[in-house]
């Protein structure tokens, strides 16, 4: 454990002990809490994604395509992350380069920064990628994006909630990401997304062929996908039950009802 990361738990600590209740927003992460910090009331409410914000059927998007000269016809994959050791961007790139070696009609856009962007600018460099990848600064466009690309991949090694899988998944994408916990609570594999194990590159590529060339697949978790995020994981729905949940809340050593 780095510094850094003992100084994160003590002020987890020190921060749960002091609250009256805290909110979990996944069950993976209740559950991390109750291990790690003795956590005694908590309640887990789901992170919630603006449906409006990330419409589907909203005309107005912006041609992410057109902007990086990606053409029509080439399945876009889409990678939108903080390039650190959490989100494995090196899985990513040697991901990449065993698809190009199937296939050339599959484009990949990676976009944001982090202290290991440098590092899988430069392995994409060596494996001879840079044609098949295109790498962009963090942006806040993230619908237009979306709107763009036809598989989205979440090849992290932990995670609470993702709100960046809920918000592709709500624009009906088919969803690649690693059972890690958190992700493992949105993804029931082969049902709205596929689901590999962290690290493995064969097994990110080997899923990213499999959607490129079976469109029906692709279209049926499309779809799963974005049913399964409009109805459970709205904007509303989260904000809703964290109101309720403070005027249930009276006193610090009340009863609590939800």
């Amino acid at each position: 454990i780095t510094h850094k990361n003992q100084r994160f738990i003590l002020f987890q600590q020190t921060l749960t002990k002091k609250a009256d209740l805290t909110i979990a927003v996944s069950k993976s992460n209740e559950q991390d809490g109750i291990s790690r910090f003795n956590l005694k009331k908590s309640k887990v409410i789901f992170n919630g994604i603006d449906s409006q914000k990330f419409d589907v059927g909203n005309a107005a998007y912006a041609n992410i395509r057109a902007e990086f000269g990606i053409h029509s016809n080439k399945t876009l994959v889409g990678y939108l992350v903080r390039m650190t050791y959490q989100k494995d961007p090196i899985t990513m790139i040697k991901a990449i380069q065993s698809v190009v070696l199937r296939t050339q009609n599959i484009h990949f856009l990676l976009v944001g920064n982090g202290e290991l962007l440098e590092d899988a600018k430069r392995l994409a460099k060596d494996l001879k990628l840079m044609n098949h990848i295109s790498f962009s600064d963090f942006r806040s466009d993230i619908p237009d994006i979306l709107k763009a690309i036809d598989i989205y991949c979440l090849p992290s090694l932990w995670e609470g909630m993702p709100i960046g899988l809920l918000e592709a998944m709500a624009m009906g994408k088919a969803c690649i990401a690693t059972g890690v916990d958190g992700t493992n609570e949105l993804i029931t594999s082969n049902e709205n997304g596929i689901l590999i194990p962290k690290k493995d590159e064969n097994a990110l590529a080997n899923a990213i062929l499999e959607l490129h060339f079976n469109r029906e697949k692709r279209t049926f978790l499309s779809k799963n996908a974005q049913e399964h995020a409009q109805k459970n994981y709205s904007l509303e729905q989260m904000v809703k039950k964290i109101e309720r949940t403070y005027f249930n809340f009276t006193t610090i050593n009340a009863d609590y009802s939800f």
